[in-house]
């Protein structure tokens, strides 16, 4: 994509999502206030308005900027897309609190519909970002009412008897990560929960090991053979 039609699409983006949060907030918004705002390193022109009337996205009515309902469709998308990488941001990366709304940001223009489903599956279908505010639901949340799918558990949330394969570890630690490697426990390793208590006790290819709770808390499994697995 172009430098300018990139940008534009992001303009469009921008604006889209905007009117989108003040319609959330049941706020109007007049030309004016548009142009007062600035969306992280975004800073709006009459330019930029007038561009998002032309794209369908945007329609003007007794002073007041309104979203058609082309426009909040391609908003709905925007801001799921946002919300998601956030929660990805926070919950699987661990990113700093600084830097998780500059990187949504960015993440929110280039990510495809069948990623944003990935991620919102990976992650159980959260329902709100790590600020409170609402996920749109997307198809594969509503399909998750009818269909039996695989989901992303903690491994502390198992019990003897089921497995899983590794989705991701989140830990904050970086010693405790390196550890876990050097078991050869990672992404993708089948993993058997034998016991839960006094501690954890999984298996996996020749190994078994004890972990505390806060160690099976940070790992996640994708789960299989049990009644979690679609068939």
């Amino acid at each position: 994509m172009r430098h300018d039609a990139h940008q534009s699409h992001v303009s469009l983006d921008e604006i889209t999502t905007v009117l989108y949060m003040k319609r959330e907030r049941g706020k109007s918004v007049t030309p004016e206030d548009l142009l007062r705002v600035k969306h992280g390193d975004h800073v709006f022109t009459p330019e930029m308005i007038e561009q998002a009337v032309e794209a369908g996205f945007v329609v003007q009515r007794n002073n007041h900027i309104e979203l058609t309902e082309e426009g909040f469709r391609h908003a709905t998308t925007v801001i799921r897309c946002n919300r998601l990488a956030e929660r990805l941001l926070v919950d699987v990366l661990r990113v700093r609190d600084e830097l998780v709304e500059s990187s949504a940001c960015h993440l929110e223009h280039i990510l495809s519909e069948e990623v944003a489903e990935s991620i919102c599956t990976l992650l159980g279908h959260p329902r709100s970002c790590p600020h409170g505010n609402p996920i749109p639901r997307g198809a594969c949340c509503r399909r998750a009412k009818t269909e039996v799918q695989p989901i992303v558990k903690p491994l502390s949330a198992l019990r003897p008897g089921e497995e899983g394969s590794v989705a991701y570890i989140s830990s904050p630690y970086h010693a405790r990560l390196t550890r876990l490697a050097s078991l050869g426990l990672m992404p993708g390793q089948i993993v058997v929960v034998k016991q839960v208590r006094p501690s954890y006790v999984i298996a996996y290819g020749e190994t078994e090991l004890a972990i505390e709770t806060d160690v099976a808390d940070e790992i996640y499994l994708r789960i299989r053979n049990n009644h979690w697995q679609k068939p």
